[in-house]
């Protein structure tokens, strides 16, 4: 569902039983009266949300997930963030948690797995609805427990995921889910980084850099950002990073990560940058593409054992507009190059 500015939590607590009863149609009447009984005695002595009403729409009537829509009643009121909802029932030492697998995702249907515990065993006996900001796309869940990303989006916005016990409907929980527009390469990092497992320091540099910095000798770095893959094509830049967006230019970077190779032998790479680039695995050279230049492509190679290996890309970039940094990989039995996927790579 998506919240206005001051829904309160007689709402809330209706539109989760709308919520729950969209989602168990095939459930008894019995349960769906115990539902919505419990909502109802928990909103009798509820505090006001800091939001506007809401309009209800259950967004999937299937039995295996919900996604709630509803329209805020002040259009300027919109929001981004919905770090401060309180769920009805969800009291803080709770032992009914609900997690998600990632923390962050793009737009474009990215999945990711959701999982409640009650007393630390996992259980299954829920009903999950997703809250956005008011005008927002919630997504959806599938399969019971499985959330889908909005197919589209040009802003990141937070969504709330809702976890409701079936056997005990004043036991709720819920987590928070960032989701990042496809096209934005460079994003916020989070704690747990699973989404987004690659971690760059990023400096500004002297405006007549024309090679790689001595990253040793920075005090301190600019700004830190994460990425899910190096899959930047040569293309125009001007977007900036998280908290420094005016830095599009005169810039270093060095990215850290984990590289899970599943079958040993010798893998190739080629590493496409504008400007200079270099790759390092288990702190061995393997591709440099130093140096200001437009974009081109060099490759190497290095023998490697099934495994998570350490990976680190350096990274500059000299004048404006444009940028390009790509890694690619023939692993072994391949013949021909293809993009060192984003599942790849580990925190």
């Amino acid at each position: 569902m998506t919240l206005g500015k001051s829904l309160t939590q007689k709402h809330l607590s209706l539109a989760l039983m709308a919520s729950i009863v969209a989602a168990c149609g095939s459930e008894t009447p019995a349960f769906q009266e115990k539902a919505m009984s419990a909502l109802m005695e928990q909103q009798q002595n509820a505090e006001s949300f800091s939001t506007d009403s809401v309009d209800h729409e259950s967004a999937d009537n299937s039995a295996d997930a919900t996604a709630a829509t509803s329209e805020s009643l002040d259009d300027n009121d919109d929001f981004n963030t919905i770090e401060n909802l309180s769920i009805p029932g969800a009291d803080e030492g709770s032992d009914f948690a609900v997690d998600v697998q990632e923390t962050q995702l793009r737009f474009g249907s990215q999945t990711t797995s959701i999982s409640t515990s009650l007393g630390g065993e996992k259980t299954n006996d829920v009903i999950y609805t997703v809250v956005a900001p008011a005008g927002k796309d919630p997504g959806k869940i599938v399969n019971g427990n499985t959330y889908v990303s909005p197919t589209t989006g040009t802003e990141a916005y937070e969504v709330k995921i809702i976890a409701v016990s079936k056997a005990d409907p004043t036991q709720a929980s819920s987590t928070t889910l960032k989701l990042e527009p496809a096209a934005q390469v460079f994003v916020g990092c989070t704690n747990d980084m699973k989404g987004f497992p690659i971690k760059a320091e990023v400096y500004a540099i002297p405006d007549d850099t024309n090679r790689l910095p001595d990253f040793t000798s920075f005090a301190k770095q600019t700004v830190t950002a994460c990425m899910d893959a190096f899959q930047i094509p040569n293309r125009a830049w001007s977007d900036g990073f998280p908290g420094q967006p005016k830095l599009i230019e005169w810039f270093a970077l060095r990215a850290t990560s984990h590289l899970n190779v599943t079958k040993s032998g010798k893998h190739y790479f080629k590493l496409n940058a504008d400007d200079g680039a270099k790759l390092y695995i288990d702190g061995q050279l393997v591709v440099d593409n130093d140096g200001q230049h437009a974009q081109q492509a060099v490759t190497g190679s290095i023998t490697l054992s099934a495994g998570d290996h350490e990976i680190v890309m350096e990274y500059f970039q000299g004048p404006r507009y444009h940028i390009a940094l790509e890694l690619f990989w023939k692993v072994p039995g391949t013949s021909t190059y293809t993009y060192v996927p984003a599942s790849a790579f580990k925190p």
